[in-house]
């Protein structure tokens, strides 16, 4: 056995111990990797928004290139408030390959971040373009998956319309008070503590009114099709949160309710890579599957023939879209996934199939209803048929469990889109559809999961959807970079 312990020694201050920041941290490090595709990123963008040259003066900022790797090294690290980066730069050895263990405060974090928003995307950009280089795109199908983010916001400071107004009678009345006081009081120090409180209370009620307009165009837009008497259902619910005007309330997964922001991914599936990404205030899936379908060919330089997507997607009207402009849409309808996994409660349930062929409905008792009536839905901007046969319905021994109508017949409703809706699902359950549908919950669901489980993410740090857009698309970055890193195993062609 030993004689002794191995310990430091204490009389050595570690004066004479020199270190090589570059050489601290191994060649395939991924640090290495970031550091390497920001030396190979075009800032020029970046720089246009300083002043820097000769016979300029003042303090000078940040290298570009250090702030973005230390904020990609960060995120990739699962660190992302700026705080915690700030600590990371001085604090941890493999940030001083970037840092040369220098602090870089919070609030110049930050800074960048919120100033660099058009630029931030052009590096996301160069993740594709690295990405098809290293042969990592394979156009195959984009698959798509929506998911929600939390807001740093409390669900607890959503008012309505009429909480606004409730708010805003109550800094009247604060105001009208400080104005009595101010004509009683003199030119002193009171009456100037008087002004800043009555300067507050103006702002307010500034505040009170833009969320005002903000909830009125919310609900505007909410309200489209809806009947006259939802609509002021609309103005009774719907609300803004004082602290974030952009994030809207939503149904959690634990059936509670929290501010959100939904982020919906089009990835593609031969190594993971995501190609386009959309955040927006509200759950709005449908409408976003198209434009975010052309914004990804828009970002690369092939082309994407076909959407794959869960049955949230799965419209009539994305159904119209896609055929329309000559695209695939491969999700399956809602109605066919509650069949499916309430086969029980479907199996002897009367069923109605419209055929587009023969322009009938045809039911599962083996009557047609071939006669119709149209009318058009200026709710829904489509035309509506109404289907029904009164003799087939006479004679049909199912006919009180068919409907409850005193005129003894069954009356369908069907939207000219249907036919449309009814072809992707066709597509959905084709052998091919179901090859490709397979891949889904892997490649549109990884995503979500690592962002979540594997990097502890929760809650977003900053208000506002710019900001949140803005980290959104660093997630992106790192979300590819870590791909490609992964994929490749450090054999990553640069150029």
């Amino acid at each position: 056995m030993a004689r002794y312990f191995d310990e430091p020694d204490e009389n050595d201050d570690g004066a004479f111990i020199s270190i090589r920041f570059n050489d601290i941290i191994p060649q395939h490090h991924p640090a290495q990797y970031i550091k390497r595709f920001i030396s190979l990123v075009d800032i020029s963008e970046f720089e246009k928004k300083y002043k820097i040259g000769a016979g300029k003066v003042g303090r000078p900022p940040k290298s570009i290139r250090l702030m973005l790797g230390v904020i990609l090294y960060a995120i990739y690290s699962r660190i992302y408030s700026a705080h915690k980066i700030d600590t990371a730069t001085y604090t941890y050895s493999d940030f001083w390959f970037f840092t040369h263990k220098k602090r870089i405060s919070h609030d110049k974090i930050s800074k960048f971040i919120i100033k660099h928003e058009k630029e931030i995307m052009n590096i996301f950009l160069e993740t594709i373009v690295l990405a098809e280089k290293n042969n990592l795109l394979n156009f195959e199908a984009l698959f798509q998956d929506g998911f929600f983010m939390k807001a740093n916001a409390s669900k607890e400071k959503n008012r309505t319309l009429k909480g606004l107004e409730k708010r805003k009678e109550k800094f009247h009345e604060i105001l009208e008070e400080l104005l009595s006081k101010l004509k009683d009081e003199e030119l002193t120090e009171n009456q100037e503590k008087l002004n800043l409180k009555k300067m507050k209370v103006e702002k307010e009620i500034e505040k009170i009114d833009h969320l005002k307009e903000v909830l009125n165009n919310r609900i505007k837009a909410y309200s489209q099709k809806d009947c006259p008497s939802e609509i002021e259902d609309r103005k009774k619910k719907t609300c803004v949160n004082l602290t974030d005007k952009d994030a809207e309330l939503g149904r959690n997964k634990n059936h509670g309710f929290d501010n959100m922001y939904t982020k919906v991914t089009a990835i593609d599936s031969e190594a993971d890579i995501l190609v386009a990404s959309h955040v927006s205030g509200h759950n709005d899936e449908p409408h976003i599957m198209f434009p975010l379908m052309k914004k990804a060919n828009v970002n690369c330089s092939g082309e994407y023939t076909k959407g794959v997507a869960d049955a949230g997607f799965n419209t009539k009207g994305t159904s119209v879209q896609f055929e329309a402009h000559g695209w695939e849409l491969i999700a399956p309808t809602k109605q066919h996934e509650n069949e499916t996994r309430n086969k029980d409660k479907y199996r002897n349930a009367i069923k109605f199939e419209y055929d587009e062929l023969a322009h009938c409905v045809n039911c599962s008792e083996g009557k047609s209803l071939d006669q119709f009536e149209k009318y058009y839905d200026s709710r829904h901007g489509t035309m509506m048929y109404t289907f029904f046969n009164k003799k087939a319905c006479a004679g049909c021994k199912r006919i009180d469990e068919c409907t409850r109508s005193k005129k003894g017949f069954k009356k369908i409703k069907i939207d000219s889109r249907t036919s449309s809706q009814q072809r992707v699902l066709n597509q959905y359950l084709s052998e091919s559809g179901k090859k490709i549908y397979k891949k889904r919950s892997h490649v549109a669901e990884t995503f979500q999961g690592d962002l979540k489980k594997n990097g502890n993410f929760h809650q977003l740090l900053r208000r506002s959807i710019d900001k949140v857009r803005i980290d959104s698309q660093f997630h992106d970055i790192v979300w590819n970079l870590r791909r490609i890193f992964n994929s490749t195993k450090g054999r990553i062609v640069w150029s």
